[in-house]
C-alpha cells in the first residue's frame, strides 16, 4: 500500500517523523549511553540496546491501531506511540530489576511505570495460554535537561520507552512477537501456539535458575578472604549485605570507583572491607552506598585522598554525553582553590574524627553542613563550584580548624597545624594545583 492510500494524519505524521529520524536516533545513542554508563558503573549486569522505530514499522503500527483509535491530529498519535525512543535493558539476573528501577527514576525524568503482565493472557487464535508470557518492566522517561549540554538540551524533550526484563524474556518476547503478531504466513496453529507457550515457560524456569545463580555466586563472593574479582562482585557483595542488614537494597553509586581504590589500598576482600561498612545506617543517610564506604575509607588521611581523587579523574563521568567537562576538577581554573579547600577539609575532618565538635552556634553548625554538602560534591562528583564559593568555603573552614583544636589534646592540635601547614606550602592537597597558585 502506498502513502497515497494511507489516512492523511497518518501520512503526514509519519513524513514529519522520516524528517526528523535522526533526531529520535541522537536521542536512542544518548540514553543508551547514559544508561550503559550507569549500570556499568554499579555493578549490574546487562546487555542495552537501543533504536529509533524505523519508519516501515511505525506505518505498520499506526495503520493496526487506525480503527481504533481514528486518530484526529498528531498530538494523538504521539500520546498513543510510546516507543518511538526505546532502549532495551536485557538483565543476567531477574533480581536486579530493584536496582534498575532505582537508577532510572534517579537519572532520568519517569512519566510512567508499567509492570507485565497486567493480567493473565487471553485466548489467542482459539489457544488458551497456561504461562503468563511476557514479564518486564516498562518506563516512559525523558533525559534530565541538566546532563545535557546547552546544545543537547532539545533531546529532553523526547519520551523514550526502557523496557527491562531478563535476557531470557527479551529473547523469547522477540520472537513471539514477530510470529504472532507480524506472522509471515497465514497464522500460527494451536500447536505452534501451545510450543510457544511451553517455550515461555521454560524461559520462567531459566529465570529461576538465573536468581538461584546469582545467590550461589554471591554466596561464594561473601567469603571472607576471598578477593572480589570485579567490581560487579563487589556490588553483588554489598547488594548482599544491606539486603540483610537494612532489608533492602540502596543506591549503590559508583562500585567501580570503589573497587579501584579498594584495589589499589590493598582491601579487595569482606574482611578487609568490614571495618568501613560498621556504623553504616542506610536509613539516616541515603547517599549511594559507595560513597558512605569511600568516606570512611580516606576520612581525615592525606595520602588516601590524593589516591581516591586520582582515582576518580582515571575512571571520568558517569554521563559520556555531559559536555560540561570544563568545570571537572582536571580542567578548572580554581585547581588552586580546590586544592585548598580540600587540604583545609582534610585538617577539619581529622579533628572532627576525635570527637564532635562542641559549642557551634546554629550559623556554625549551618555552615559545617554546607561545607560537607559542598566537599561532597567536590569530591564524589568531580563538580567544581564557582572560585568565589571556594574561596568562602577556605575561609569558613580556616576558622572552624581552629575552633576544632581549641577542645583537642595538645598532640592532635599539633598534628593539624603541620598538616595545615605541609599542604599551604605544597600548594593544597590536589596534585598540580601549586602550579597554579
Amino acid at each position: 500500500m502506498g502513502n497515497e492510500m494511507l489516512p492523511e494524519v497518518i501520512a503526514r505524521f509519519l513524513a514529519e517523523y522520516e524528517r526528523e529520524f535522526a533526531h529520535y536516533e541522537q536521542v536512542a545513542r544518548l540514553a543508551e549511553a547514559r544508561m550503559a554508563s550507569l549500570l556499568e558503573s554499579e555493578g549490574v549486569r546487562a546487555i542495552v540496546t537501543s533504536r529509533a522505530k524505523r519508519v516501515a514499522s511505525l506505518r505498520r503500527k499506526l495503520l493496526q491501531r487506525y480503527p481504533s483509535k481514528k486518530y484526529g491530529n498528531r498530538d494523538e498519535i504521539f500520546a498513543d506511540i510510546h516507543d518511538l525512543v526505546g532502549i532495551r535493558i536485557a538483565l543476567y539476573f531477574p533480581g536486579q530489576g530493584d536496582a534498575v528501577r532505582k537508577l532510572i527514576r534517579e537519572h532520568f525524568i519517569v512519566e510512567r511505570e508499567k509492570k507485565f503482565p497486567e493480567s493473565f493472557r487471553r485466548v489467542t487464535h482459539g489457544y488458551q495460554p497456561r504461562f503468563p508470557g511476557y514479564c518486564a518492566t516498562h518506563y516512559h522517561v525523558r533525559l534530565c535537561p541538566d546532563t545535557l549540554s546547552p546544545q543537547q538540551r532539545h533531546f529532553a524533550r523526547t519520551r523514550i520507552e526502557v523496557q527491562v526484563a531478563s535476557v531470557l524474556m527479551h529473547a523469547w518476547a522477540e520472537v513471539e512477537h514477530d510470529l504472532v503478531y507480524k506472522p509471515f504466513i497465514s497464522g500460527l496453529s494451536k500447536q505452534e501456539l501451545a510450543i510457544l507457550d511451553q517455550i515461555n515457560g521454560l524461559v520462567l524456569a531459566g529465570e529461576m535458575a538465573l536468581e538461584n545463580l546469582e545467590a550461589v555466586i554471591g554466596a561464594k563472593v561473601a567469603e571472607m578472604q576471598r578477593e572480589f574479582a570485579s567490581h560487579y562482585e563487589l556490588a553483588a557483595y554489598l547488594h548482599g549485605w544491606a539486603k540483610e542488614r537494612f532489608g533492602e537494597e540502596p543506591p549503590m553509586g559508583r562500585a567501580d570507583v570503589l573497587y579501584c581504590l579498594l584495589d589499589r589500598i590493598g582491601l579487595r576482600t569482606p574482611a578487609a572491607l568490614a571495618p568501613y561498612l560498621d556504623g553504616i545506617d542506610l536509613t539516616q543517610d541515603t547517599r549511594p552506598l559507595s560513597e558512605q564506604i569511600v568516606d570512611k575509607i580516606i576520612a581525615g588521611d592525606t595520602e588516601r585522598y590524593e589516591l581516591f581523587m586520582q582515582v576518580m579523574r582515571q575512571a571520568g563521568p558517569r554521563n559520556p554525553y555531559n559536555a560540561s567537562d570544563e568545570v571537572t576538577v582536571h580542567r578548572a581554573r580554581g585547581a588552586a582553590l580546590f586544592g585548598e579547600f580540600l587540604s583545609l577539609w582534610v585538617a577539619l575532618e581529622r579533628g572532627l574524627l576525635a570527637g564532635p565538635l562542641a559549642g557551634l552556634s546554629e550559623p556554625e553548625q549551618e555552615e559545617l553542613d554546607w561545607l560537607r554538602a559542598l566537599r561532597n560534591r567536590l569530591v564524589h562528583d568531580l563538580e567544581l563550584p564557582s572560585e568565589e564559593s571556594l574561596a568562602k568555603a577556605s575561609a569558613i573552614m580556616r576558622s572552624l580548624v581552629e575552633k576544632v583544636q581549641e577542645s583537642l589534646p595538645p598532640e592532635l592540635r599539633a598534628q593539624i597545624r603541620e598538616l595545615v601547614a605541609r599542604l599551604d606550602a605544597r600548594g593544597g592537597l590536589y596534585p598540580g594545583s601549586g602550579q597554579s597558585r
